[in-house]
C-alpha cells in the first residue's frame, strides 16, 4: 500500500498546487511546502513534485497506481519510455500518442515485470514515431565522430559513438581488465586486497589506464594482423608533428594505415 499512498500524495498535492490552494496558504509551490511545510528534504520533494506530473500526465495509469494493480516503478518506465518514444512530436499529435503508448504499455505492466515493461518501451518508437525513429538514427550516424591528436609522445582521443558500439567497445575493456585481474597481470599496488570497498575505489580509479592499456592491446593485435579488418598494410606510420585526425568510420583507418585501402 505505499506506492498507493506516495501516489495519492503526490496527486492531490499536484491538484493543491493548481487549484492555487498551496499559495493561498503562503506556498510558492508544491516544491516550497513539501520543504518548508511537510519538513521533507529537497530531494524526496522533487521526487514527489514529478512524480504527480507525470501521473497526472497519464490518468489511466494514475487511476491503476491508485488501485493497486501498478506499482509506481512500472508508472514510471511507463511515463519515460512513452515520452521518450514521442519526443519528436508536437501538439494534439503528440497527446494522441501519449494516450496510444500508455495503452500499450499499461496492460502489459498489468501483467508483466517492470524489467519485461521497459524492454517493450523500448520498441515503442517503431509503433509510435516510426518517422521520428529513422531521423534519430540518422542523427545519430551523421553525430558520431572520432577525433585523435598527437600531443608529445601520446595521442589524445576524443569522439562520440553510437550507443551500441560505445556499449560494446565497454564490454570488450571491461572483459580484458577482468582477465587482468583473474591472472594477476598488474601492477603490485593494484592487485586485490580482500576489502571489497577499498578494491571497488582502487579499480574505479585506475580504470582509465586500464583501459588505455586495454585499447593499446587490441590496436597492436589488428597491427599484426591487418587482415583482420581486411587491410593489408603492415605497421601504423604516425605523423612526425602534432595534427588532427577526424574521420568517420572507416575513414579513420586511411589516418591510422596512410598506405592502406580497405
Amino acid at each position: 500500500m505505499l506506492d498507493v499512498g506516495e501516489a495519492a500524495a503526490a496527486v492531490l498535492g499536484r491538484r493543491a498546487d493548481r487549484s492555487l490552494e498551496l499559495r493561498a496558504a503562503g506556498f510558492a509551490s508544491l516544491r516550497s511546502y513539501l520543504i518548508t511545510g511537510v519538513g521533507l528534504g529537497q530531494s524526496h520533494a522533487n521526487t514527489i513534485v514529478a512524480r504527480g506530473r507525470s501521473l497526472e500526465t497519464y490518468p489511466a495509469t494514475c487511476d491503476a497506481v491508485l488501485t493497486g494493480e501498478v506499482g509506481l516503478d512500472a508508472a514510471r518506465v511507463i511515463s519515460e519510455k512513452v515520452e521518450h518514444a514521442i519526443c519528436d512530436l508536437t501538439g494534439e499529435t503528440k497527446r494522441a500518442k501519449r494516450a496510444e503508448g500508455e495503452a500499450v504499455l499499461l496492460p502489459l505492466a498489468r501483467a508483466l515485470s517492470v524489467d519485461d515493461v521497459a524492454t517493450a518501451g523500448d520498441k515503442l518508437t517503431e509503433v509510435l514515431d516510426p518517422q521520428g525513429r529513422a531521423e534519430r538514427a540518422l542523427r545519430r550516424f551523421e553525430q558520431q565522430s572520432l577525433a585523435c591528436a598527437r600531443v608529445g609522445d601520446h595521442y589524445v582521443v576524443k569522439g562520440a559513438l553510437p550507443v551500441d558500439t560505445g556499449a560494446g567497445l565497454v564490454t570488450i575493456l571491461e572483459a580484458m581488465v577482468d582477465q587482468k585481474f583473474r591472472t594477476g597481470s598488474l601492477r603490485e599496488d593494484e592487485h586485490p586486497t580482500g576489502d571489497d570497498a577499498a578494491d571497488a575505489r582502487r579499480r574505479r580509479l585506475t580504470r582509465p589506464r586500464l583501459w588505455a592499456e586495454a585499447f593499446d592491446e587490441i590496436v597492436h593485435h589488428v597491427l599484426a594482423d591487418p587482415t583482420l579488418l581486411g587491410l593489408a598494410c603492415a605497421r601504423a606510420t604516425p605523423p612526425t608533428s602534432p595534427w588532427w585526425w577526424s574521420w568517420r568510420g572507416s575513414m579513420l583507418f586511411w589516418g591510422v594505415w596512410p598506405s592502406c585501402r580497405a
